[in-house]
């Protein structure tokens, strides 16, 4: 590396000894000469390197950096889903809560309104018996039959004292229903055939005294009247056919449920199916009923003992009549259309030549030493209640009051 010194004039000569003073020593290389011509472009890749390796390092960490969040948000969703799962499920618990709440709610509401029918029935109930006792409807069925023993009683005298001397030319006590003028007709009036033991005479032949067979054959009419045209019918004042439909329909309804819902709606159907009942419809309608009872049954009687005779009835026996029909027309009304609790009063009678029970009726003339078979004739009408229990089943039926009867035991 060291460098060679030649002269070439005079002028120069001490300066090159100056220079040949440093031929020995040894060149000092500087930094700079030992530059690698390669230097650039190995500073160049070095550089992008290095460039590469920061940006590398740098996307190593951002990379860290988001696979960090990436790991913390996924964690988040995890914790939001579960909390998405647990908010699902309480919000299904709830909502399935609602709807049981709903539902609970809707059953203790009909509970409440049945509670509330069966209060409201409870109070009906209590107010009914409150206004109504049986021992006053006994009272009322008493007065009824009093009324009917008071004017069959005056009737058979009336007519006794008034035609039979004339009649039969004999006294009152000699005469029998034997001796009845046009006693065929008589018997097939009463339904009765010769020779058996009727109301005119036992089987034996032995006659029953004229003013005896009057009375208890008028009592035995007259309770036929009421319980036929008052009493048995759904109403009194509308056709048989309608009240027999009725009919049918409340024995259905009797059976389906209890006494107090039956009973109401007995009550109801009675005061709205019929409201003709002002004083002047209702008179009017027992003049009718008793100008029938009349030709078809008391002046047949009459004609039947005595024969064809002129003014056989006193008008104080209609009015009489009149006021027993429409005692019974209130009654009935009260029985149907206002008593619904203590149940239904059903009036009983029993048919001539039916078996006696003693069980269902009293006999009206009692012997002590003889026991009744069959009966002849109702003297006073019977009670019995019922009152329906629901469940198909027929309502229970309860004897208030026994019918009277007259029974072979008369002749005895």
């Amino acid at each position: 590396m060291g460098a060679t010194v030649t002269c070439t004039s005079g002028v120069l000569e001490g300066f090159t000894n100056i220079v040949k003073a440093y031929k020995s020593t040894r060149p000092i290389v500087l930094p700079i000469q030992h530059y690698n011509p390669n230097l650039a472009s190995e500073l160049e890749v070095f550089l992008h390197e290095k460039v590469i390796q920061t940006h590398s390092s740098n996307q190593d960490t951002r990379l860290r950096n988001y696979q960090h969040k990436l790991e913390e948000l996924q964690s988040t969703l995890d914790i939001k889903s579960k909390e998405a799962v647990q908010y699902r499920e309480a919000y299904e618990q709830t909502k399935n809560l609602h709807a049981s709440q709903q539902s609970v709610e809707a059953s203790l509401r009909q509970q409440l309104q049945q509670v509330q029918r069966e209060y409201a029935s409870l109070r009906s109930e209590l107010q009914l018996q409150e206004n109504f006792e049986q021992s006053e409807i006994v009272q009322e069925l008493e007065d009824l039959n009093r009324l009917i023993d008071d004017i069959s009683r005056s009737i058979s005298a009336y007519l006794t004292d008034t035609h039979v001397r004339s009649t039969f030319q004999k006294e009152p006590a000699e005469v029998t229903a034997l001796d009845a003028r046009n006693l065929i007709d008589l018997l097939k009036l009463l339904d009765y055939q010769e020779g058996e033991c009727s109301l005119v005479s036992s089987e034996k032949g032995e006659g029953l005294d004229i003013e005896s067979f009057l009375d208890f054959t008028i009592r035995d009419m007259l309770c036929t009247l009421l319980v036929s045209a008052i009493f048995r019918p759904f109403h009194p004042g509308i056709d048989s056919e309608q009240s027999d439909a009725l009919l049918r329909a409340y024995e259905d309804i009797q059976k389906r449920e209890s006494q107090t819902r039956s009973g109401k709606w007995r009550s109801s159907t009675f005061k709205s199916i019929y409201k003709g009942d002002n004083p002047d419809q209702v008179a009017n309608w027992i003049n009718r009923l008793l100008t029938l009872f009349i030709r078809q049954r008391l002046n047949p009687l009459i004609t039947g003992v005595f024969g064809t005779i002129h003014g056989s009835m006193d008008r104080q026996h209609f009015n009489r009549m009149h006021e027993l029909v429409k005692k019974a027309w209130d009654w009935n009304a009260k029985l149907k259309g206002e008593v619904v609790v203590l149940g239904d009063f059903r009036q009983t009678m029993h048919a001539p030549h039916s078996k006696f029970d003693p069980n269902t009726m009293k006999d009206f003339e009692a012997r002590p030493n003889r026991q009744p078979a069959y009966v002849l004739g109702t003297v006073g009408l019977g009670l019995v209640s019922l009152r329906a229990v629901a469940g198909g089943q027929p309502p229970e039926e309860t004897l208030v009051c026994k019918a009277a009867v007259i029974t072979d035991t008369l002749y005895a």
